[in-house]
């Protein structure tokens, strides 16, 4: 009995070989190609880089109108629409400012955030203007430590903090800037 081969001749097997690994080849990057837009707009609000970001630092205080020349210190916060990945936050609190209008072109404008522990600094009528309820610590109009209601040194290790400001177009803007608490100088924190 003989036996008898039945291969294919290489010529084919070859080609069928090639044209398999094309078709696969060509679907693959058909698919890379269709899905690239969709992933980068599911990824743009985490990726993306957005106006108004925490590290630009200028934030809208309010028109100056609303600040009289050489009325008592006023207590802001600062506010923004914020995104957050997919989530949108309109009207998140920044943090506090105190702004003082010297002049018709000048402003005092200081962190509402107390230097000692982070506290919120409140604003009263008469000397001094500025107090701290967490542990009496009062500041006079310049940001100057004073000691506390109870005659005992302030425990702030340094004065308010200042921020700087500007005006655009008839609207007060600060440079707000978080300075890290406890410490006798001014630390920027994140």
């Amino acid at each position: 009995m003989s036996e008898e081969s039945h291969q294919i001749p290489t010529e084919t097997t070859a080609r069928r070989g090639f044209l398999a690994w094309l078709t696969v080849g060509l679907t693959a990057l058909i698919g890379l190609a269709v899905s690239v837009g969709p992933i980068g707009v599911l990824l743009h609000p985490l990726l993306g880089r957005r106006a108004g970001r925490p590290g630009d630092g200028w934030r809208l205080v309010g028109p100056v109108g609303q600040f009289p020349i050489g009325g008592p210190p006023t207590r802001i916060v600062i506010r923004e629409d914020r995104t957050d990945g997919w989530l949108s936050r309109p009207g998140t609190p920044v943090g506090p400012v105190v702004v003082q209008r010297l002049s018709e072109d000048a402003f005092r404008v200081f962190s509402g955030i107390c230097p000692h522990l982070g506290c919120s600094v409140g604003v009263q009528n008469g000397e001094p203007p500025y107090l701290c309820p967490c542990h009496r610590s009062r500041f006079t109009a310049m940001g100057v430590p004073l000691d506390t209601t109870d005659g005992e040194p302030n425990p702030a290790p340094r004065p308010l903090d200042q921020l700087e400001w500007r005006v655009e177009r008839g609207k007060l803007n600060v440079n707000w800037v978080r300075y890290r608490p406890g410490t006798a100088d001014q630390v920027p924190i994140a």
